[in-house]
């Protein structure tokens, strides 16, 4: 029964060690992309409403045609109304 219970402090005690590294890890990753995030710039934002999806790869193809964009990113947003969630795509 002792040998029991020190195993099973032991694993215990290791488990929250290890946990206490995972999460240091993520929220030190977190602030990271944060950090990296703020300083990026957004040049353009549009809004098209009724567009599909092989115009709006057209329309970054063009986008990234003129001299001097580093990179053109698509997102899609939609609201589904009959379920009442929303839903996010990236392309």
């Amino acid at each position: 029964m002792k040998l029991f219970l020190a195993l099973l402090i032991g694993v215990t005690l290791a488990s929250t060690f290890f946990a206490g590294i995972d999460i240091k890890a993520n929220a030190t990753a977190k602030q990271a992309l944060d950090q990296q995030l703020s300083s990026t710039f957004i040049d353009m934002q549009a809004s098209i409403s009724n567009l599909d999806s092989s115009r709006m790869l057209a329309v970054r193809d063009d986008i990234l045609s003129v001299t001097g964009d580093a990179d053109a990113e698509i997102i899609s947003r939609d609201r589904v109304s009959a379920s009442k969630k929303n839903r996010t795509e990236w392309v």
